[in-house]
């Protein structure tokens, strides 16, 4: 470009092979020599998709499967209208089951009867594409199916328990020894001994809720310092409600808490979650002799 007037917008229209990032560089000349260089970084062409969103709900006759539209995976620009996506059943390390390939749409119903046999998780993994790729798979929430267990419910932790764990921070977690409420010399524990060990949480498996009227959640618990435990139950659509946090209290280092389950009696099933919480001191906390129970 010659003799440009100093101060004023030049454009040039420049042609690039292919989608991505290109660099562009400007040297400027003048009878002195060459001065500074102005350099830009640009994205050019449509963006490959990013990662979706995905949530399973529990439809009982059927699992209902949404997901989320993708942004560019480099914050580019995608044409949704333009998006397909594979869809595959997990195992949560990998893919097991092809579903669809080449989906439109961010939603589908699997028919699926949610309330038979044992049991166990139901995990899916979706991947958007378009002209200018593909993005990376990403799952979907673990949806409990099987059917669910019947009252009374009781757990004590000494061999038996079934959960889904949460991930979190802990030195260790899980169904321990040595620390029982019931003489069974067996409990579930939570222990935090580093400052890294902030908190944890695990979730049950599905308890059937049908014909209850006045249902409780009723365990006892063992919590050092000023470390808590929140409780919550969680909906058969994946809602979750608190039903209290448990602190140490003087008196025994066991204690038992009763929490009501009336938000859940006309939801067919429930499942609980218990979250453990670090404070500034403690770091060895128990549940054990857990009970869910129709106390009409």
């Amino acid at each position: 470009i010659e003799n440009p007037t100093p101060g004023s917008d030049i454009q040039r229209e420049v042609k690039v092979s292919g989608n991505g990032w290109h660099n562009f560089r400007v040297d400027i000349f003048s009878e002195s020599g060459q001065g500074q260089s102005a350099i830009c970084k640009q994205f050019v062409g449509v963006d490959i998709p990013g990662s979706v969103e995905c949530t399973l709900t529990d439809c009982i006759d059927h699992i209902q499967v949404k997901w989320t539209t993708p942004e560019g995976a480099n914050g580019q620009y995608v044409d949704p209208d333009k998006i397909t996506y594979d869809i595959y059943q997990s195992d949560g390390y990998q893919i097991v089951a092809e579903i669809a390939v080449g989906y439109s749409g961010t939603e589908m119903d699997i028919p699926f009867d949610t309330t038979e046999g044992e049991q166990g998780g139901v995990l899916l993994a979706i991947r958007a594409n378009n002209a200018a790729g593909s993005g990376t798979l990403r799952h979907s929430n673990a949806l409990i199916v099987g059917e669910p267990y019947r009252l009374p419910y009781e757990e004590h932790f000494n061999g038996t328990t079934q959960y889904m764990y949460d991930q979190g921070d802990c030195t260790a977690f899980g169904p321990a020894q040595g620390a029982s409420s019931d003489g069974d010399n067996a409990s579930f524990g939570w222990v935090a001994v580093y400052d890294r060990d902030t908190e944890h949480t695990v979730k049950s498996m599905k308890i059937a809720t049908a014909g209850s009227k006045n249902l409780h959640l009723i365990f006892d618990h063992s919590v050092e310092g000023s470390d808590y435990i929140e409780v919550y139950a969680i909906h058969r659509d994946g809602s979750e409600s608190i039903l209290g946090p448990c602190r140490k209290t003087d008196g025994d280092r066991w204690q038992t808490a009763s929490y009501s389950l009336a938000d859940v009696v006309n939801d067919t099933y429930f499942r609980f979650k218990f979250r453990f919480v670090k404070g500034d001191d403690g770091g060895f906390d128990f549940i054990d002799n857990l009970r869910v129970i129709d106390a009409s």
